[in-house]
Protein backbone atom coordinates (compact mmCIF):
# COMPACT_ATOMS: atom_id res chain seq x y z
CA UNK A 1 0.00 0.00 0.00
CA UNK A 2 2.95 2.46 0.87
CA UNK A 3 4.31 2.49 -2.80
CA UNK A 4 0.71 2.52 -3.89
CA UNK A 5 -0.30 5.31 -1.73
CA UNK A 6 3.36 7.33 -2.27
CA UNK A 7 2.43 7.02 -6.29
CA UNK A 8 -1.56 8.25 -5.31
CA UNK A 9 0.34 11.19 -3.55
CA UNK A 10 2.48 12.13 -6.28
CA UNK A 11 -0.14 12.17 -8.88
CA UNK A 12 -2.00 14.10 -6.25
CA UNK A 13 0.95 16.87 -5.11
CA UNK A 14 1.62 17.37 -8.82
CA UNK A 15 -0.39 20.51 -8.42
CA UNK A 16 1.78 21.24 -5.90
CA UNK A 17 0.33 19.36 -2.10
CA UNK A 18 3.74 18.55 -1.17
CA UNK A 19 5.23 21.75 -1.33
CA UNK A 20 1.69 23.59 0.17
CA UNK A 21 1.72 20.98 2.94
CA UNK A 22 5.82 22.01 3.60
CA UNK A 23 4.58 26.00 3.48
CA UNK A 24 5.03 26.56 7.06
CA UNK A 25 5.29 22.93 8.52
CA UNK A 26 7.68 21.62 11.35
CA UNK A 27 8.29 19.41 9.19
CA UNK A 28 8.54 17.69 5.40
CA UNK A 29 5.60 15.55 4.30
CA UNK A 30 7.83 11.96 3.56
CA UNK A 31 9.49 12.58 7.81
CA UNK A 32 5.75 13.00 8.88
CA UNK A 33 3.94 10.95 7.08
CA UNK A 34 6.94 8.06 8.04
CA UNK A 35 8.28 8.91 11.36
CA UNK A 36 6.06 11.75 13.16
CA UNK A 37 3.48 9.00 12.24
CA UNK A 38 4.94 6.13 13.20
CA UNK A 39 5.98 7.57 16.74
CA UNK A 40 2.76 8.88 17.20
CA UNK A 41 2.55 9.38 21.09
CA UNK A 42 4.42 7.32 23.08
CA UNK A 43 8.41 6.46 22.16
CA UNK A 44 9.97 4.40 19.76
CA UNK A 45 13.00 2.31 19.51
CA UNK A 46 15.31 4.23 16.86
CA UNK A 47 15.99 0.24 15.78
CA UNK A 48 12.40 -0.41 15.00
CA UNK A 49 11.39 2.86 13.08
CA UNK A 50 12.19 1.01 9.64
CA UNK A 51 9.99 -2.09 9.74
CA UNK A 52 7.46 0.07 11.26
CA UNK A 53 7.67 2.92 8.48
CA UNK A 54 8.39 0.95 5.56
CA UNK A 55 11.66 3.23 5.00
CA UNK A 56 15.55 1.81 4.90
CA UNK A 57 17.75 2.50 8.37
CA UNK A 58 19.83 4.84 6.42
CA UNK A 59 16.24 7.58 6.13
CA UNK A 60 15.34 6.80 9.27
CA UNK A 61 19.08 7.71 10.52
CA UNK A 62 18.79 11.52 9.07
CA UNK A 63 15.20 11.79 9.57
CA UNK A 64 15.64 11.32 13.70
CA UNK A 65 18.77 13.29 13.51
CA UNK A 66 17.07 16.37 11.64
CA UNK A 67 13.76 15.80 14.05
CA UNK A 68 16.26 15.67 17.06
CA UNK A 69 17.77 19.11 15.98
CA UNK A 70 14.48 20.64 15.39
CA UNK A 71 13.54 19.80 18.60
CA UNK A 72 10.69 18.08 17.50
CA UNK A 73 11.79 14.56 19.25
CA UNK A 74 14.00 13.46 22.25
CA UNK A 75 16.45 11.17 22.92
CA UNK A 76 15.21 8.71 25.06
CA UNK A 77 17.34 5.87 27.06
CA UNK A 78 18.03 2.46 25.55
CA UNK A 79 18.22 3.58 21.68
CA UNK A 80 13.89 4.95 21.73
CA UNK A 81 12.98 8.73 20.82
CA UNK A 82 9.52 10.73 21.73
CA UNK A 83 7.67 13.66 20.42
CA UNK A 84 8.94 16.87 22.03
CA UNK A 85 5.20 19.05 22.76
CA UNK A 86 7.06 20.93 19.21
CA UNK A 87 7.17 17.41 17.94
CA UNK A 88 3.26 16.59 19.07
CA UNK A 89 1.80 20.22 17.44
CA UNK A 90 3.48 19.00 14.14
CA UNK A 91 1.70 15.78 14.32
CA UNK A 92 -1.39 17.15 14.50
CA UNK A 93 -0.40 19.65 12.26
CA UNK A 94 0.37 16.79 9.47
CA UNK A 95 -2.95 14.95 10.59
CA UNK A 96 -4.96 17.92 9.55
CA UNK A 97 -3.23 19.18 6.28
CA UNK A 98 -3.28 15.44 4.88
CA UNK A 99 -7.00 15.12 6.10
CA UNK A 100 -7.51 18.49 3.93
CA UNK A 101 -6.23 16.99 0.99
CA UNK A 102 -8.21 13.82 1.01
CA UNK A 103 -9.01 12.90 -2.40
CA UNK A 104 -12.04 10.20 -1.58
CA UNK A 105 -12.27 8.54 -4.91
CA UNK A 106 -8.71 8.18 -5.34
CA UNK A 107 -8.91 6.60 -1.66
CA UNK A 108 -11.27 4.01 -3.38
CA UNK A 109 -9.52 3.36 -5.99
CA UNK A 110 -6.71 2.73 -4.10
CA UNK A 111 -7.95 0.33 -1.52
CA UNK A 112 -9.28 -1.80 -4.10
CA UNK A 113 -5.93 -2.51 -5.77
CA UNK A 114 -4.31 -2.25 -2.40
CA UNK A 115 -6.79 -5.78 -1.37
CA UNK A 116 -5.75 -7.54 -3.80
CA UNK A 117 -2.80 -8.54 -1.58
CA UNK A 118 -1.23 -11.65 -3.62
CA UNK A 119 -1.90 -9.76 -7.05
CA UNK A 120 0.56 -6.75 -5.45
CA UNK A 121 2.95 -9.18 -3.90
CA UNK A 122 3.35 -11.18 -6.67
CA UNK A 123 4.46 -7.91 -8.94
CA UNK A 124 7.10 -7.42 -5.73
CA UNK A 125 9.00 -10.77 -6.29
CA UNK A 126 12.40 -9.80 -6.72
CA UNK A 127 14.14 -11.72 -9.76
CA UNK A 128 16.83 -14.04 -9.34
CA UNK A 129 20.03 -12.33 -7.86
CA UNK A 130 18.32 -8.83 -7.64
CA UNK A 131 20.41 -7.21 -4.58
CA UNK A 132 16.35 -7.17 -2.94
CA UNK A 133 16.58 -11.01 -2.62
CA UNK A 134 20.07 -11.37 -0.93
CA UNK A 135 21.11 -9.89 2.76
CA UNK A 136 20.76 -7.99 4.62
CA UNK A 137 17.41 -7.10 2.30
CA UNK A 138 16.29 -10.85 2.24
CA UNK A 139 14.50 -10.60 5.66
CA UNK A 140 12.19 -7.48 4.57
CA UNK A 141 11.79 -8.59 1.30
CA UNK A 142 10.36 -11.87 2.57
CA UNK A 143 8.02 -9.62 5.26
CA UNK A 144 7.38 -6.83 1.93
CA UNK A 145 5.52 -9.95 0.11
CA UNK A 146 3.58 -11.61 3.01
CA UNK A 147 1.75 -7.81 3.43
CA UNK A 148 2.80 -5.29 1.16
CA UNK A 149 0.20 -3.08 2.62
CA UNK A 150 1.74 -2.82 6.21
CA UNK A 151 5.64 -2.72 4.39
CA UNK A 152 5.43 0.48 2.44
CA UNK A 153 6.18 3.97 3.47
CA UNK A 154 2.91 6.37 3.58
CA UNK A 155 5.07 8.83 0.93
CA UNK A 156 8.19 8.89 -1.01
CA UNK A 157 11.76 9.08 0.91
CA UNK A 158 14.19 8.72 -1.24
CA UNK A 159 17.96 9.66 -0.02
CA UNK A 160 21.18 10.10 -2.18
CA UNK A 161 21.06 6.85 -2.65
CA UNK A 162 17.97 6.62 -4.73
CA UNK A 163 14.85 4.46 -4.42
CA UNK A 164 13.92 1.62 -2.28
CA UNK A 165 14.53 0.41 0.08
CA UNK A 166 15.06 4.37 1.20
CA UNK A 167 11.05 4.54 1.49
CA UNK A 168 10.05 3.99 -2.67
Amino acid sequence: MGVLRSRAHAACNIGGRTLEHERGSAASLPIAANVLRVVGDGTARVRDLPAASGVSKEAIAMATRYLTRAGLTEQRPEGSIALTPDGRGALDDYHARTAQSLDQPLRAALDAVVSRRDALAEGLVPPEGCWRGERPYLARTRRLLVDPASELPWHPMVLHRGGWPDGF
